[in-house]
């Protein structure tokens, strides 16, 4: 039993960490998209969407009955992954600049997003020859974009070579940094210059 826990430890210790912030947010990106698929995949197995990525990143540039056609297809799921890719890139410095804390709130919250501009205002625009009429396919695609978020997000901290993220402490860290400071200087002594200034404030 603790030969394959050291296997295992050994094993996770083995995987690599990534240095570069784009390659970082590709990466996280990929395996954000990839989730999401699998998860298009059986809504749509499950009569609960009426469309696959594929299909409505493909109705992007021919009509929605061309898409079915596998070349086709395949050419809508290469744009969904490129974009899925990219995606991941500004969830990196989001985390820069927020820190990690919460990682998958954010991503979730990132995911809502994504999910608001490429699908809802992506439809109302009129992009998609594809146009989903079904409240399921709307919920779903949620489910799908928050899920893509939370992904992408615990890959990224997982994978993130720790000078990704140097010195860049929690908010709650900061905050108790900042009320410690702030009590110090409470209990400070004031200093006063002269004996007007001090019998004015006294």
């Amino acid at each position: 039993m603790n030969a394959s826990q050291e296997q295992l430890n050994s094993q996770k210790t083995q995987i690599p960490k990534i240095k570069d912030s784009v390659n970082l947010g590709l990466v996280g990106g990929l395996l954000g998209t990839l989730a999401l698929d699998f998860s298009n995949l059986l809504f749509w197995k499950k009569n609960k969407s009426e469309t696959l990525y594929g299909q409505l990143a493909g109705s992007i540039f021919m009509k929605n009955f061309r898409t079915k056609k596998r070349n086709n297809f395949l050419l809508g799921e290469i744009i969904h992954l490129i974009t899925g890719l990219l995606a991941g890139i500004p969830l990196v410095y989001v985390f820069k600049k927020t820190g990690k804390d919460g990682h998958l709130y954010k991503g979730a919250a990132y995911g809502s997003l994504i999910w608001m501009v490429y699908y809802v205002l992506g439809i109302k625009m009129g992009m998609f020859h594809s146009q989903p009429k079904y409240n399921k396919t709307h919920s779903s695609s949620l489910w799908q974009n928050l899920l893509y978020g939370i992904i992408t997000a615990q890959s990224i901290v997982y994978l993130a070579h720790p000078s990704v993220f140097p010195g860049n402490p929690s908010k709650s860290a900061q905050w108790k940094k900042q009320q410690k400071a702030a009590n110090g200087n409470a209990w400070a002594l004031p200093h006063y210059t002269d004996y007007e200034t001090e019998k004015v404030i006294h």
